[in-house]
């Protein structure tokens, strides 16, 4: 059901693997607000049970009695309601902001093959940003401290950026010209993909015979393709 994947899609993509990992610092290094990241963590799986107990009574009802300060049965606690005053579009779009910057440094070390466990240097031009922000940054995409620059520098590649700022990921001593070729025949094969996606989804007997999945899943291959191709021509780009 649709409510089902909506709880999966906040819990897991949202939930679990964004805000836990943001609240790690918090948590481990005992700084001030550790106890504002663990009241939020259990006032949101709190509310997360109660919506999935209509979907998966038996297991929310065993977690709920074990989180702190739970009184009776989930069964019959409080549906939760809107809280209006907690609604915050500036913060959610400076933390849709944040995910989008480290989804492109993390996109740039797969691209050249540097392992997610290598902290890179990452630095950004444009408007100043405070220090708790790039912090957390450098904290989700394993980066090492995240500085304002001047101007671009050699041997970076831009990961994302908005009107305000764009920031690069140095990628260290590398050969330019084997990367450039590595990545030019990479885009070569990325191009040859999307041709044939495209020819597919052109075809009207395959619309209309193909099962729904299947042209479901090559639409999202499609996009898939773009947004690679977009990406290396990119870094290719940038390191000329």
């Amino acid at each position: 059901p649709a409510a089902a994947k909506t709880m999966y899609a906040f819990f897991w993509n949202e939930f679990c693997d964004w805000y836990i990992e943001s609240a790690k610092p918090r948590l481990y290094e005992g700084k001030g607000d550790r106890k504002v990241a663990q009241n939020v963590l259990v006032r949101v799986l709190d509310i997360s049970l109660r919506m999935l107990h209509p979907i998966m009574p038996y297991i929310t009802e065993e977690l709920w009695q074990k989180l702190p300060g739970s009184d009776g049965a989930l069964i019959v606690a409080d549906w939760p309601k809107v809280e209006e005053k907690m609604i915050d579009p500036e913060a959610e779009n400076a933390y849709s902001r944040l995910m989008d910057t480290v989804r492109g440094i993390r996109n740039v070390k797969a691209e050249m093959n540097i392992p997610p466990s290598t902290r890179t240097d990452v630095y950004y031009l444009g408007t100043p940003l405070e220090k708790s922000y790039l912090d957390l940054i450098a904290h989700l995409s394993n980066s090492k401290a995240i500085t304002l620059k001047d101007c671009k520098s050699r041997g970076s590649v831009s990961a994302w950026g908005d009107q305000s700022n764009l920031f690069y990921v140095v990628l260290g001593e590398i050969d330019v010209p084997s990367e450039i070729n590595r990545l030019q025949t990479k885009l070569e094969k990325e191009r040859k993909d999307l041709e044939k996606t495209e020819v597919k989804l052109s075809n009207e007997d395959f619309l209309k015979n193909a099962p729904e999945e299947v042209v479901l899943e090559n639409r999202e291959r499609l996009v898939t393709s773009r947004d690679n191709i977009e990406r290396i021509e990119k870094i290719i780009e940038d390191l000329r």
